[in-house]
C-alpha cells in the first residue's frame, strides 16, 4: 500500500510540476497546489488523505484550478486501489480472524457458555410469563397462552421451538402431573428446540428395528401357538 501510494504521488506531483513553474498561472492557484504536492512528504501526506480519508477537497481543487481530468486520475485510483486493494486486505484480514477465533477452544467454550446462558435466561423469563398464578408450575390453560400471546410466539419462534403441536409440547414436559415445573421446564425445551439431531434419529431407528424384532417374534410365537391348537383339536377329534 506504501509503494502504491508512493508511485500515485510521484505520478500526480510530475504532472502538477508544469502547472507549478508556471509563472502565468494565478500566484494563489500554484501556491494551492504547492502545498497540496509540492515536496514529497507534502504528496505523501495528500496521498494519505486521498487513501484513507477525505478527498473531494483535494479533488476538487485540482479541477477547478489545474483540469477536469484530474477527476478522472481520482476515480480510477479511488476506485481500483482504494475499492479494490484496500477492501481486500480487509477481507483478509477479518477472513483470518475469524479462523483464528473459530479453531481456539478456549473461546469457542465461553460463546457455548454464553449461548447457553441467554438461553436459560430467555426460557426462565418466558416461564415467569406462562406461569400467570405465580405459583411456579404451568397448567394446561396457562400453558396454552403460548399460541395465543404474540410475545410467547416470538419467543418461542426465536428459541426454534416449533409451537404447532402445543398440546404435544406440553404432555413431552410434563412428568404426569399435570403442570410443568421451571425445571421440567428449563430441562425438556432445549430438547425441542431445532431440527432432530442424527443422533436421535439414529435412537428411534434402533428402537424402530427392536420393535420390528420383537413383533416378528411375537408374530411367529402366535402362529406356533394356533397350530398347536389345531393339533390338540384334531387329536380330541
Amino acid at each position: 500500500m506504501f509503494f502504491i501510494q508512493v508511485a500515485a504521488g510521484m505520478f500526480l506531483n510530475q504532472l502538477l510540476k508544469p502547472y507549478m513553474d508556471d509563472t502565468q498561472a494565478p500566484f494563489e492557484e500554484r501556491a494551492l497546489v504547492y502545498k497540496y504536492f509540492g515536496t514529497f512528504t507534502a504528496t505523501m501526506l495528500t496521498m494519505f488523505e486521498i487513501t484513507f480519508a477525505n478527498w473531494v477537497p483535494t479533488c476538487r481543487m485540482l479541477v477547478n484550478n489545474v483540469g477536469e481530468s484530474y477527476g478522472l486520475f481520482f476515480i480510477f485510483y479511488r476506485c481500483m486501489f482504494c475499492f479494490a486493494v484496500v477492501k481486500v486486505i480487509a477481507a483478509v484480514f477479518i477472513s483470518e480472524t475469524n479462523r483464528v477465533v473459530s479453531i481456539d477452544d478456549e473461546l469457542a467454550l465461553v460463546k457455548s457458555h454464553r449461548h447457553q446462558q441467554d438461553c436459560a435466561r430467555k426460557l426462565k423469563a418466558m416461564f415467569r410469563v406462562l406461569d400467570e398464578s405465580g405459583d411456579g408450575k404451568v397448567s394446561w390453560p396457562e400453558f396454552q397462552h403460548l399460541l395465543d400471546a404474540d410475545v410467547t410466539k416470538s419467543w418461542a419462534a426465536a428459541m426454534e421451538i416449533d409451537t404447532d403441536e402445543i398440546e404435544t409440547l406440553f404432555k413431552f414436559l410434563d412428568n404426569g402431573d399435570g403442570e410443568v415445573s421451571l425445571d421440567e421446564f428449563m430441562n425438556g425445551i432445549p430438547k425441542m428446540r431445532g431440527p432432530a439431531k442424527s443422533s436421535d434419529v439414529m435412537h428411534l431407528v434402533a428402537f424402530s428395528n427392536r420393535m420390528e424384532q420383537k413383533m416378528s417374534s411375537l408374530q411367529h410365537t402366535m402362529i406356533n401357538l394356533c397350530k398347536s391348537d389345531q393339533r390338540l383339536s384334531c387329536a380330541k377329534v
